[in-house]
């Protein structure tokens, strides 16, 4: 069985239109506790592209730690673009330090099965 990366059904675009990404900086609360270095994050989606990591603004002071592909077949890069872009969100609010790894479970045309899912969690 495949799984495609599209719009839920099930939430209406009043809900899509109410979600407000400047919520995102209450991240900016991890800055407050006292920590020994970077919050490690797993972005578990189609993968983040390291060059961007290198040269975009939003990621100053995030380190790309690892990737895996869950898919095997498609490269660790982000050739579709959405799981970089998940990432660099949470690098822009997080207000520190992150250490990212990336697990590409999405293939280059957006679709998965339960195989990379379970791959990728595991």
């Amino acid at each position: 069985m495949n799984i495609e990366l599209r719009n839920d059904p099930h939430v209406t675009t009043q809900d899509r239109a109410t979600a407000d990404p400047g919520e995102a900086k209450d991240l900016h609360q991890w800055s407050d506790a006292e920590s020994s270095g970077p919050v490690t994050v797993a972005v578990m989606d189609t993968g983040i592209d390291p060059q961007t990591v290198e040269t975009h603004p939003w990621f100053d002071g995030t380190e790309l730690a690892q990737s895996y592909d869950a898919t095997q077949n498609n490269g660790t890069g982000d050739a579709v673009g959405h799981g970089t872009g998940v990432a660099s969100i949470y690098s822009k609010y997080a207000g520190g330090p992150i250490r990212f790894v990336s697990v590409r479970i999405f293939g280059t045309e957006g679709r998965t099965g339960f195989e990379a899912i379970e791959r990728g969690y595991n």
